[in-house]
């Protein structure tokens, strides 16, 4: 094979990357904050989010526990209020191509499953 062949064979090479990420501890903490807010569009500074939990919002969007909004706002979804209140569970993993969200897989966890420290307790009036 000369230079040239070998080359163009590396460039047209695919170069999918396929990566999984699992939700953890910064997710579910940054989304109990989310929660404690009333779950307004909010900006980092007014959530007081650390630096860990604030990159990890765009995860927390994978799973459909939490949207972008303009401004650099995020929300908190239905289902992100349901999964801190114990009423739904999630898939642990997110699975993105080329940096794309693909799709959810694993075993389906609550937010005390993921984050031993989150406890929630709904009280009533």
């Amino acid at each position: 094979m000369t230079a040239h062949a070998l080359m163009s064979h590396v460039i047209e090479r695919s170069t999918t990357v396929e990566k999984r990420s699992r939700i953890g501890k910064n997710e579910v903490a940054g989304l109990g904050k989310l929660y404690l807010h009333g779950g307004q569009p909010l900006k980092r500074d007014e959530l007081k989010l650390t630096n860990a939990e604030y990159s990890v919002f765009a995860k927390l969007a994978w799973f459909g526990l939490a949207q972008r909004e303009t401004e650099q706002r995020w929300s908190i979804t239905d289902l992100g209020v349901a999964f801190v209140e114990g009423r739904v569970r999630v898939a642990a993993v997110a699975v993105t191509v080329d940096r794309q969200f693909s799709h959810l897989e694993g075993e389906l966890v609550a937010a005390g499953d993921v984050n031993e420290a989150f406890y929630f307790e709904l009280v009533t009036a």
